[in-house]
């Protein structure tokens, strides 16, 4: 226990205490170091129970209205950003940030806490912790399992963290250019004057701090191991992947990914699509049911012979032709007279119009631009069914459910291409 001397005139009695926190309360925005450091001194000297309380909480409770857990709060933001961890002054490498943002690192290893600059939005940090806490779901047995089945690879971190960013925003990719500067990189990079990027590389999920009059800083986010980095590789992996002048963007995406530039799978391959044509919509005229044709039966010979000497030609003639037609009740009281044969026809002919008018009838296209397109095809379904085991060996389940409905997309833009007639070539 800290005995505080009497002789002190500053904090000598605990009614001095409770005085100095509600002036500190009041300012809880820029005092929160030193709210925590008196509740600390609370805790630890004897006037507390002098004053008939059994702990800080049902002081800091009884005196002020603070639960359990904020108490809590007070003091570890105290233990961990004051000077020395025990005083009433925030540390000066903490300076600028506020309590809301500084309660959001408290859970944070200090290796991560160390690329988080006052610039940082709450919002900003919320969705570090959240890829923190996601990364850490995964054990570090299962990490270094994971780890020992990547294969090495010959790009630096910074290339793959620059790569996986650009990868994530080709809008951004189609603007770059080979002669890009390093103050255009910094601007593209760093727009605030600080950012903070995320990435999973072979060397594992990175965090990357940079400072557009800093440095370039890459960590693991898990073990807190830094990476060597500097700006000038950074201008020199932005100047090598950014597309050529005579490169049309597919080419220089398929170089530098090597995969297909991405499309929106709602609309068609073609980089232009061809007009749909309007088909005129006919009315469907009712037709009255349609009666199976009966065929005649056979007879034995000897009745035919009979049938054909005691039966006239002509009355033959006229019995086959009834038989083609049936009276028909188009209204009540109304018979009409139908030819079987005619109707059955038209009524085929309105069916087909309708099924035209719910699945159009595609039109022919080339051979060369089916298997062109169908080559296109095959290759993205492979590329995200690669992108899917990759996404599945890093446990990364959310993006493996997208990368596969993206793939159900792209098996069903196969199906339709297939069922496109082709015109063959002489």
């Amino acid at each position: 226990m800290i005995e505080i001397e009497s002789t002190s005139t500053e904090l000598a009695t605990l009614s001095d205490i409770t005085t100095a926190i509600k002036e500190e309360l009041k300012g809880q925005a820029t005092s929160f170091v030193r709210t925590g450091y008196l509740l600390k001194r609370a805790r630890d000297t004897s006037t507390l129970y002098d004053g008939g309380y059994t702990s800080v909480n049902d002081y800091a409770a009884k005196e002020f209205g603070l639960s359990k857990d904020v108490v809590s709060r007070y003091i570890a933001i105290n233990d961990r950003y004051s000077e020395d961890g025990y005083s009433d002054h925030l540390a000066g490498n903490y300076e600028g940030y506020g309590y809301a943002k500084l309660a959001e690192m408290l859970t944070l290893p200090d290796h991560i806490v160390d690329v988080i600059s006052p610039d940082m939005t709450k919002t900003d940090i919320q969705e570090l912790k959240k890829e923190y806490k996601e990364e850490m779901k995964t054990s570090d047995i299962e990490a270094v399992i994971v780890q020992s089945m990547t294969p090495p690879s010959e790009q630096s971190v910074v290339e793959q963290m620059i790569l996986e960013y650009f990868r994530q925003r080709p809008e951004e990719y189609k603007e770059l250019r080979p002669d890009v500067s390093m103050d255009e990189v910094k601007d593209i990079l760093c727009p605030d004057g600080s950012r903070v990027l995320t990435g999973r590389t072979t060397k594992g999920t990175m965090i990357m701090r940079m400072e557009s009059d800093g440095e370039v800083v890459p960590k693991n986010m898990r073990t807190g191991e830094e990476e060597p980095a500097t700006w000038e590789e950074v201008l020199n992996v932005m100047q090598i992947i950014a597309k050529e002048e005579v490169e049309t963007i597919q080419a220089a995406w398929m170089r530098v990914f090597g995969e297909g530039y991405p499309v929106k799978l709602s609309q068609p391959i073609e980089d232009k699509p061809k007009p749909e044509k309007k088909k005129k919509v006919e009315p469907i005229r009712k037709v009255a049911p349609v009666q199976p044709k009966k065929e005649p039966s056979k007879e034995p010979e000897h009745l035919k012979d009979i049938r054909h000497e005691t039966i006239p030609e002509h009355a033959i003639d006229q019995e086959e032709k009834e038989s083609e037609t049936v009276m028909v009740e188009v209204v009540p009281g109304v018979k009409v007279e139908v030819d079987v044969e005619k109707a059955s026809e038209a009524a085929e002919q309105e069916i087909k119009k309708v099924e035209n008018l719910i699945n159009p009838e595609r039109e022919p296209i080339s051979e060369d631009t089916y298997n062109e397109q169908m080559k296109r095809l095959k290759e993205l379904c492979m590329m995200k069914w690669n992108s899917i085991s990759g996404c599945i060996a890093m446990n990364l389940w959310l993006k493996s459910r997208q990368h596969m409905k993206e793939l159900d997309e792209l098996i069903n833009q196969l199906e339709d291409l297939d069922n496109t007639p082709v015109i063959e070539e002489e």
